[in-house]
């Protein structure tokens, strides 16, 4: 049996892409996408070793067996979910015995590893991730020139807020490919921490303090809203700091919080005619496609329509013909040692350019008692890649 694809022209993150792509019946889809979210989304079949034998709201999901899988039959008869309230309801139920795994989305985060780590019989797993944080910059006012958003990351203290916030677990970022991925150019580092360094910056580009200690020019103020969502105790502690810093340096920096729908609506902060910024994170794919961050096919036609390249609403980058260039080289060119070398070329513009503030790359801390064995975890399958492996010993 054979499935032959023609495209219509070549890319290269296909295989990876369809690998990654899960099934469903076509059935599921015969009464229209309305009906499928509402059946499928909580009754779903698929192809796994697992099928899904109950579901509660907020409560949690029953997995089991599935005796006609199509390759070798899972180990364990069932998986249960459970759906707690916090991370410190986590740490009990593992500390009781009362769960066997924490991973996915209810891993450890990094502030509470070292608790994690006391628990007798529990091992805790770190590895990288697909995952980075960052600030965009919208393209407006001062924004649009180079050096000013370099200033910006020279004033963001990332090393304390790895330090100080996430117990130093993370990676800092320079650009948008992650440690994990083989297009990641180790050679590249970000801009340390240097107010001087912002001074000067600021200073060259005619943005000087004003009597209140506000940088401006031409009587227009540096003033910059930074958004985070609403109730994220982390996206605050991260942008009070950078506030904080900001401020410092002269420019008047306020957060403001609301929550996701709000955030990234028709009426959310990328369309207001604010210099915003905003803090929230991207996942990559298993096979890089720059394509969806920063090509200017991915600007929003109008507020609330598709397109990654937010930032780009008001005003394309200043590098935009550039960065449409290698990023369609990129995701077209099927040498691999080409492809590396062209997402290198992005990683160094990006750097150079500063279209938003990189942060950092996030870890992950998966645990697992020791009565549980087969459970692997990495930064490029979900949580149940090897399920099927999974098994309980005695004690």
């Amino acid at each position: 049996a054979t499935l032959v694809v023609t495209t219509t022209e070549p890319y290269a993150p296909f295989l990876s892409t369809v690998a990654t792509t899960y099934l469903c019946p076509r059935a599921a889809l015969a009464e229209g996408t309305v009906s499928f979210r509402e059946v499928f989304a909580s009754a779903p079949v698929g192809t796994g070793p697992f099928r899904v034998t109950g579901w509660e709201p907020g409560g949690g999901v029953s997995l089991a067996r599935w005796d006609d899988y199509w390759g070798e039959p899972a180990k364990l008869e069932r998986i249960d979910y459970r759906v707690l309230p916090d991370v410190d309801a986590l740490l009990a139920a593992l500390a009781a015995a009362e769960i066997d795994l924490a991973g996915g989305s209810g891993a450890i985060p990094p502030a509470r590893v070292d608790e994690a780590t006391s628990i007798p019989e529990l091992t805790v797993f770190r590895h990288g991730t697909m995952n980075w944080q960052h600030i965009d910059l919208k393209q407006m006012g001062f924004l649009l020139e180079t050096p000013v958003r370099q200033a910006l990351d020279f004033a963001t203290p990332r090393e304390r807020i790895i330090t100080e916030i996430l117990s130093g677990r993370a990676t800092p970022a320079f650009a948008d490919q992650s440690p994990e991925s083989w297009a990641y150019d180790e050679t590249l580092r970000p801009r340390p921490f240097n107010p001087e360094r912002v001074a000067s910056l600021l200073d060259e580009a005619g943005l000087r303090p004003g009597a209140d200690g506000v940088r401006q020019r031409d009587g227009k103020r540096f003033e910059i809203d930074l958004w985070g969502v609403q109730e994220d105790d982390l996206a605050r502690a991260i942008l009070e700091m950078i506030a904080a810093e900001w401020n410092a340096i002269g420019v008047s920096t306020l957060t403001q919080y609301a929550p996701p729908e709000d955030l990234w609506g028709p009426l959310g902060y990328q369309f207001s005619d604010r210099m915003t910024g905003c803090l929230y994170t991207w996942t990559n794919a298993n096979d890089p496609d720059d394509l969806f961050y920063w090509h200017s096919s991915q600007i929003p036609l109008s507020p609330g329509t598709s397109g990654g390249n937010l930032p780009a609403f008001f005003y394309p980058y200043g590098f935009q013909e550039e960065i449409d260039e290698l990023t369609v080289n990129a995701a077209s060119t099927l040498d691999f040692a080409q492809r590396q070398d062209i997402y290198a070329e992005i990683q160094a513009l990006l750097l150079e350019e500063v279209p938003v503030i990189f942060l950092y790359w996030e870890e992950a801390f998966p645990a697992a008692r020791a009565n549980v064995g087969g459970f692997w975890p990495s930064a490029w399958t979900p949580l149940l890649w090897n399920a099927a492996d999974w098994y309980l010993v005695e004690p």
